[in-house]
């Protein structure tokens, strides 16, 4: 059902008996006439002025024939709130009751009980037939009287609450008139109300669960933070350690290479002077007339 924030009357019978909005009013194109009650006993006037909001505008006097009975308007204390929310019911043919739709046929609105002076906001059939009476709370709940005749005579009712804006308070119900639907709501609201403490105990339950599992993770995931870094401290020790055995073998070889050079450079150097001393013993033999004798040693 719409939510209407509009403090004026927005919605009207027509002369079909239907339920028209302010909008479809203004598209009027067959002069039809506009009216407050399904009896067409009250006409409407339609407001669209420059200044104020579009509305229906009831006479600031009136009377209603219900079944018989003369309804004047100081006895009708409906807002247009109030009002508003009745006909959406109507148009809508169903009302919301807690999380249900409550479907609804031939409504009558302002509809006085036969054989009592007790009126109500909606009298209908549900699709079932069983007869129904819907009542509208906005300020003041029904009379203590009223009630007692409801209950008295079993009429099952449907009571809906509205806020200052035309609003359902889905929260807020309530059915009398049945002592068996009466004592079904009863437990029905019980088990509700059980569920919800149990939903509510659960979500502490589960926030608990929760919080107590995140500061275990952060404890786990500290711990794991600290034994990889205690292994890449131990890792960095370890390369440290392989880079300096690996510069000192590699100072070692080079070393060792430089000898063996050296070495080779010393031979080589000692073979040449070698060869340079026998050259020169040769001769110094052949000049003295010892050569052949110093090749026969040789």
């Amino acid at each position: 059902m719409s939510k209407t924030y509009h403090f004026k009357h927005q919605y009207a019978f027509n002369q079909f008996g239907q339920v028209v909005t302010i909008d479809e009013a203004e598209k009027n194109q067959r002069g039809e006439k506009f009216y407050k009650d399904f009896n067409r006993t009250i006409e409407f006037i339609f407001v669209n002025g420059s200044v104020k909001a579009k509305h229906f505008r009831e006479p600031s006097e009136y009377t209603i024939n219900h079944n018989g009975q003369q309804i004047l308007s100081n006895q009708i204390n409906e807002s247009a709130e109030h009002h508003n929310f009745k006909m959406q019911i109507i148009k809508d043919g169903f009302f919301i009751f807690d999380d249900y739709k409550i479907y609804i046929q031939n409504p009558k609105d302002e509809y006085v009980l036969v054989g009592s002076k007790y009126r109500v906001d909606l009298y209908a059939n549900l699709l079932c037939g069983t007869p129904v009476a819907i009542e509208i709370i906005k300020t003041s709940d029904i009379s203590a009287n009223k009630l007692n005749y409801i209950n008295e005579y079993k009429i099952l009712t449907f009571k809906l609450y509205i806020d200052d804006y035309g609003n359902q308070k889905h929260g807020e119900f309530d059915i009398i008139g049945n002592e068996t639907i009466e004592r079904i709501k009863h437990e029905y609201i019980k088990a509700k109300n059980d569920l919800n403490r149990l939903t509510t105990r659960n979500g502490i339950e589960a926030r608990n669960i929760e919080a107590r599992f995140k500061v275990e993770n952060e404890t786990l995931q500290k711990q794991y933070r600290k034994y990889i870094e205690g292994q890449d401290a131990r890792i960095d020790e370890f390369k440290q350690e392989q880079a300096g055995d690996v510069d000192f073998l590699r100072q070692k070889i080079y070393d060792t290479i430089k000898r063996i050079r050296q070495t080779k450079k010393d031979t080589t150097d000692c073979i040449q002077r070698t060869k340079q001393s026998r050259a020169e013993i040769q001769s110094v033999l052949q000049e003295v007339g010892y050569y052949k004798q110093l090749s026969e040693i040789n």
